[in-house]
């Protein structure tokens, strides 16, 4: 095991010495060579954080695999002294990033139940949207006064509440405007065709063109491949932008979190998830931690870093929080990655049974101290 939890105060206490700020690109990227990095990916030295521009860091995993789609080489992170962002440096070139996706996973368009795209009837019907309408603003669903009212009795009991939202949880965002919402990164495309179901006027912008015609297809969306800045919409025009598990991926997250909010309208909501780098299970799994994925994440954040990037970006974050449901599938994954490399067993109900320890540690952490110790991000901001 790479880093025990009674072992992370030591270890901190311990920090490795700051990167010396003179070492230039060639030499950054030649190290990374002589470790047998891909010759087919080039690599560019970073020298300074990519959201404050901070050049003082530290060594944080001086040698990650690719544990999930076997790209040769070893990467390294380190992490900012200022702003505490954790960056790949050096990282793939922004030309040959695409080349680190060939096999990933966002290909295939994601499926959802029938009962959910399709019409909805009887008691689905009066207590979504009777909880939609009276609690999140979606007035278009609402059924009848007494229906609404009987939804909103019933969205005291858990089951029915997990139900009337749709399953989509913290996600769920209230509707604004005329309803305009651009989902960033929509991948496969669950959360985008989930939010047309709701009845907004959906846009997603995605970088992988197999996965963005694949799910324009599958589900009737309009989608922009490549950047959110290649797609070059006018300023002001969504109610809504959804950002999940991107801002990882790019190189220069401050410059996309800018543009976000040019195309968002005044008083508009952005929510992202990322994995959190604080989290508990990273601190037990090391770099065979689920949330790193090397070299395609690029950034890895914790609830500092992110409202940091938010703020400096020109957002007011409103909600900072982490989703204890995720912890179970860091544990299990980070579990596999772990016993693949022969450096400890892997086992569904140990990482179950830490996934449930961790979640009440996490929730003691951010009742007594503040800390923010899930796996995964879920954070808020407005325009």
């Amino acid at each position: 095991m790479e880093t025990k939890l009674k072992d992370v105060a030591k270890d901190e206490a311990q920090a490795p010495a700051p990167l010396a700020q003179e070492a230039t690109a060639t030499e950054a990227a030649g190290s990374l060579d002589s470790e047998g990095v891909s010759p087919d990916i080039e690599f560019e030295a970073v020298g300074q954080c990519p959201v404050c521009n901070h050049a003082e860091a530290r060594v944080v995993f001086a040698e990650v695999e690719d544990y999930l789609y076997s790209l040769p080489g070893k990467f390294r992170y380190v992490q900012c002294q200022a702003c505490s962002l954790v960056y790949q440096d050096p990282r793939p070139t922004v030309s040959d990033l695409p080349k680190c996706y060939t096999d990933y996973h966002t290909h295939e368009a994601e499926a959802l139940p029938e009962s959910f795209m399709g019409e909805w009837t009887g008691a689905s019907r009066w207590i979504r949207g009777g909880v939609l309408a009276r609690k999140y603003g979606y007035s278009h669903l609402a059924p009848s006064r007494q229906e609404t009212l009987a939804a909103c009795l019933l969205d005291l009991l858990p089951p029915v509440r997990n139900r009337a939202r749709c399953y989509l949880g913290a996600s769920l965002p209230a509707f604004a405007g005329e309803g305009r919402a651009l989902d960033i990164g929509t991948g496969g495309g669950r959360y985008a065709a989930s939010l047309k179901r709701l009845g907004w006027h959906v846009t997603g912008v995605e970088f992988d063109p197999t996965a963005a015609a694949n799910t324009a297809e599958r589900y009737g969306l309009t989608i922009k491949t490549g950047t959110l800045e290649d797609a070059r919409f006018p300023s002001g025009s969504f109610d809504f932008i959804s950002m999940f598990h991107v801002i990882e991926h790019l190189p220069d997250p401050l410059a996309t979190l800018r543009e976000c909010r040019r195309v968002l309208r005044e008083g508009r909501r952005i929510m992202l998830r990322t994995p959190n780098f604080d989290s508990l299970t990273r601190r037990e799994f090391g770099k065979f931690w689920r949330g790193v994925e090397a070299p395609r994440h690029l950034c890895l954040f914790n609830g500092a870093s992110l409202r940091h990037a938010l703020e400096a970006a020109g957002f007011r974050v409103v909600r900072v929080m982490t989703i204890p449901t995720a912890t179970a599938y860091y544990a299990q994954a980070s579990s596999e990655i772990r016993a693949a490399q022969g450096a400890g067993e892997e086992g569904a109900r140990s990482a179950l049974w830490t996934a449930r320890r961790y979640n009440l540690l996490a929730a003691g952490g951010r009742l007594l101290r503040g800390q923010l110790l899930g796996d995964e991000l879920h954070v808020e901001a407005i325009r």
